[in-house]
């Protein structure tokens, strides 16, 4: 927890480490991601902002590189809210694992990755930026050049199985931006396991 004093919203994480870029499980993930908190009418955006009207953003990011990835939701709330949100996100995030996504969300997150990336080359500074990439991450060109390709190869028992293993709910790490004595006893309670709690102030360096 990040202690600000009075805040009266909540800015709320949780993620996990998961599998490096060059796992066969990275692209099947990225097509998860996408489906579940990728755009603005995805999965937990419908949930957690649209249908339970707990916030106004809500979205999942996923990025890898050679050594390993990172995968996180990322959300605001009120403080009367967060305890919901944070209990509903994990819920989402089981099921997610458990049940994967449908062929509906598989074919507009597939559809969506392919058509957003021709524009990381629509300029001579992000063509530069990518060549950077490849190079410090040690990725050969076909990376780049084959990706539409193998994203098309995808198919949703990929996807599905790559998310049983590759999500780990009880591993979550939970950060929240907020008044901690607002906050912190409905983190608590709203946690399906707790390890341990770690208050920081916003301002200590």
């Amino acid at each position: 927890v990040i202690d600000k004093p009075e805040r009266t919203q909540v800015r709320l994480m949780m993620g996990q480490l998961v599998d490096s870029i060059n796992s066969p499980n990275a692209e099947p993930f990225s097509i998860a991601n996408t489906a579940f908190g990728g755009f603005f009418n995805s999965r937990y955006s419908t949930e957690i902002r649209i249908k339970r009207g707990w916030t106004y953003h809500a979205s999942s990011s996923y990025s890898a590189n050679p050594i390993r990835g990172v995968w996180h939701l990322d959300t605001f709330t009120t403080n009367e809210n967060v305890g919901n949100a944070l209990r509903r996100s994990q819920e989402m995030v089981r099921e997610l694992r458990d049940g994967g996504i449908t062929d509906a969300e598989m074919e507009k997150a597939q559809q969506s990755l392919i058509n957003r990336f021709p524009f990381r080359f629509e300029t001579a500074e992000r063509r530069l930026h990518e060549r950077l990439r490849l190079f410090f991450e040690q990725l050969p060109t076909s990376f780049v050049s084959e990706r539409t390709a193998r994203l098309q190869k995808i198919n949703r028992e990929q996807v599905n199985e790559a998310l049983k293993q590759t999500i780990r709910p009880d591993d979550m790490i939970v950060v929240a931006v907020c008044e901690a004595k607002q906050c912190l006893d409905t983190l608590k309670q709203a946690l399906d396991s707790l390890a341990s709690v770690t208050v920081v102030p916003y301002d200590q360096e």
